[in-house]
């Protein structure tokens, strides 16, 4: 079934449903099912999005320049034209008790340039990530990378889903055993430099603030009530919970939407039918 998903950033949830967490997400495979869930949806951009729109706005002009002395084609751009996000970003993320799904979908406006027009380029990941490791799935190339087997996934133990993610971002069964141990020393070191910072609260629900001042970083993660335990997701510097809003260089993230306690179809957390798998030792696809 090929499956289609919202898209957003980052990680979060609560328990006890403020107003304006009462919205499902539309997902056609989200629901109804037998998956327990709390579900985030993050919204922001990335980068500097002044510096971004100062920056396409300076390809279109070097293109532009280009063109004419080439006598090739010039499509107008004027300055309010150009986009107010030049990187939106949308990220949607599904916590369970063994697993999570983040769905992330973005755009990157471009200069072509062939006559300077104003372009889009998109892009879709899906990231299953549990005990037994992460698949990376590209949804336009129909391709995934990695740990892809949905039902070993479905079979993954949840008490070891929070060890799991001690890895954070990091994908260890992608490093060179020589240097497992050293990236796995700075990964705790990276965790021991987290600064609580206060709370705040996000749609509607309180969060503790967390900085990295080497990183110019910071994260919001909520621990709500919840049946189960929460398992730490990407962006979460290995901390267990549902993150609300990221603060870094390469990206701005504020949750929107939080939904507890959602019932999803098991089809959510499998790869899409047809899609080129590559393993995770790389030896090929199938």
């Amino acid at each position: 079934m090929k499956r289609t998903y919202p898209w957003s950033a980052v990680l979060m949830f609560g328990l006890v449903l403020s107003a304006a967490a009462h919205a499902a997400p539309v997902s056609r495979d989200a629901y109804p099912g037998s998956v327990l869930v709390h579900y985030v949806k993050l919204t922001g951009h990335g980068g500097d999005n002044d510096e971004q729109r100062r920056a396409l706005l300076l390809e279109y002009e070097g293109c532009a320049g280009r063109n004419k002395v080439l006598g090739r084609a010039v499509q107008p751009l004027q300055a309010d034209q150009i986009p107010a996000v030049r990187l939106p970003v949308e990220h949607e993320i599904y916590y369970s008790a063994n697993r999570t799904l983040s769905v992330k979908r973005g755009v990157l406006y471009i200069i072509d340039q062939a006559n300077c027009a104003l372009r889009t380029r998109e892009h879709h990941m899906q990231i299953l990530r549990s005990s037994i490791g992460k698949c990376d799935i590209d949804v336009i190339r129909n391709e995934a990378r990695g740990r892809c087997d949905s039902a070993a996934h479905a079979r993954a133990s949840a008490s070891d889903s929070a060890s799991a993610a001690d890895a954070s971002a990091v994908d260890m069964g992608k490093v060179p055993s020589y240097l497992r141990a050293q990236v796995e020393t700075q990964i705790k070191q990276t965790r021991q430099q987290l600064q609580r910072s206060g709370t705040k609260t996000v749609a509607g629900h309180q969060c503790t603030v967390y900085r990295l001042e080497s990183g110019h970083s910071e994260k919001c993660v909520a621990n709500p009530p919840s049946p189960f335990a929460i398992p730490a997701a990407l962006f979460n510097e290995g901390l267990p919970g549902i993150l609300l809003a990221v603060t870094q260089p390469a990206m701005t993230l504020e949750a929107q939407q939080v939904t507890l306690n959602l019932r999803v179809s098991e089809n959510l957390f499998t790869v899409p039918a047809g899609a080129k798998i590559y393993s995770a030792a790389g030896e090929g696809k199938r």
